[in-house]
């Protein structure tokens, strides 16, 4: 009979000791439920992650929407939503593309557009150079304007500055006018001259 109690004594202890070692890891914590909840998180966190990223790139893809008016010798002048940085030709076909009588020698048909812009189409009595250069000393605003990113604002200003302080002696003066920096002549630098 004792030797029954202690066989079962034994039994009972060693179950003991096989289930709490089972039940736990090195740190002493409940294995099971551990990884259940670092899973749990992890997958909260991957998909908060997933859920970041891809909505951010579906931003940068495809950009936002902005408004630009194209005018002159188009089918449709008027104000058109476009892509931000959409090409000033895909402008150009929303408005019905150039008429017959275009001049667009001087207007950068690959330029990019952004909101604001104004694209002129120029006409025949608009165009003012054979060689399609914009000389920037006598142009008007609006053969300004075919410029790529020479808005109406900035059209003013290099009118303005001609008229203070003088003639430009080269192309790159024009980066004396308020908002003209390096990047924006060399956008401009093969489509504009002084003379």
């Amino acid at each position: 009979m004792k030797k029954s109690i202690f066989l079962a004594t034994g039994v009972i202890l060693v179950t003991a000791l096989v289930f709490i070692s089972c039940s736990k890891d090195e740190t002493g914590k409940g294995g099971i439920t551990d990884t259940f909840v670092a899973e749990e998180s992890s997958g909260d966190s991957t998909g908060t992650a997933a859920g970041d990223s891809g909505s951010g790139n579906e931003a940068s893809e495809q950009g936002q929407d902005v408004y630009v008016y194209v005018c002159g010798e188009v089918t449709n002048p008027g104000v058109y939503e476009i892509n931000e940085g959409s090409r000033v030709f895909e402008a150009v076909e929303l408005a019905g593309g150039m008429t017959p009588e275009a001049k667009f020698g001087g207007v950068n048909l690959a330029g990019t557009v952004s909101d604001g812009d104004m694209i002129v189409i120029p006409g025949p009595e608009e165009a003012g150079t054979d060689d399609g250069l914009v000389n920037i000393n006598s142009a008007s605003s609006e053969e300004l304007q075919t410029l790529p990113g020479i808005g109406e604002g900035r059209a003013a200003a290099i009118i303005e500055y001609r008229e203070n302080v003088g003639e430009f002696t080269s192309p790159e003066d024009i980066m004396n006018v308020s908002g003209i920096k390096e990047a924006s002549f060399n956008r401009l630098k093969d489509l504009i001259k002084v003379r």
